[in-house]
């Protein structure tokens, strides 16, 4: 994602890549388009603020959360060339062109979703943090992915597999991840360990005060969910009971 400030624009100022969502001050000894591109963008756009309206339609965009431009911007011989430099946790941009959902105008990234998150333990509904809900958002999208990756790939699906599109040796269509959590979610490491029809995968925590997720599949059965304060579970930590999202999901076709 870039912002020109020439006269010579892109016709739609759309979604943008979250190419930018871990971004540090990108130096000019640094390859700039390996550094966008490792972070398997969605798209491109060239704004000519970190504001507006598209040049062609209806369209507008606008920044929400920690949202600065910074320089140098992309190698394209432009004087004045910046980039646009998101804080990794609460910046993205909001655009009204829809995306794959027709229904819907995407933001950028899972930070932007504003699906409802819960669960519950023995104690009673928890109250999680808007970070801790994403994490489990990435969960449950792995355990709805792994269910087909089981019943029609024959076999737990690894994270790869799971960003990728998993193989079917049915014809079945199975979902895939709609983000690849350790690359946009900067709060958390993700894991995933499949063995044969079983698998479990792990949220750990990157920073104090969050709490940290374990499921474990045993198969066909219901996964167990854990959690910990300490910000890595394990199944013999305090269960999850009850988890649900609506609204939106990770996962995708």
């Amino acid at each position: 994602m870039f912002i020109d400030r020439l006269t010579i624009r892109a016709t739609i100022a759309a979604v943008v890549a979250v190419a930018s969502v871990n971004c540090v001050a990108i130096h000019g000894q640094v390859d700039f388009v390996a550094a966008v591109t490792s972070a398997r963008p969605f798209a491109y756009d060239r704004l000519d603020s970190t504001e507006g309206r598209s040049l062609a339609g209806t369209t507008t965009y606008r920044p929400v959360g920690s949202v600065i431009s910074a320089s140098p911007g992309a190698p394209i011989a432009v004087p004045g060339n910046d980039f646009a430099k998101l804080d990794g946790r609460t910046g993205y941009f909001l655009a009204t062109q829809a995306g794959g959902n027709p229904s819907a105008a995407p933001g950028m990234g899972p930070f932007a979703t504003t699906a409802e998150v819960t669960a519950s333990d023995s104690n009673g509904p928890m109250k999680l943090k808007r970070e801790e809900q994403i994490a489990l958002m990435f969960l449950m999208a792995i355990e709805n992915i792994e269910r087909d990756c089981q019943s029609h790939a024959q076999h737990a699906c690894t994270l790869d597999e799971m960003l990728a599109g998993p193989v079917a040796t049915d014809h079945w269509h199975i979902f895939r991840l709609k983000f690849d959590p350790n690359k946009t979610d900067p709060n958390y490491t993700y894991t995933v360990t499949p063995s044969g029809m079983e698998y479990e995968a792990h949220a750990n925590a990157r920073k104090r005060g969050l709490l940290g997720f374990c499921l474990i599949s045993k198969g066909f059965s219901m996964p167990t969910l854990s959690y910990s304060a300490t910000g890595t579970a394990t199944l013999a930590d305090k269960e999850v009971l009850n988890r649900g999202v609506s609204g939106d999901s990770f996962s995708t076709k």
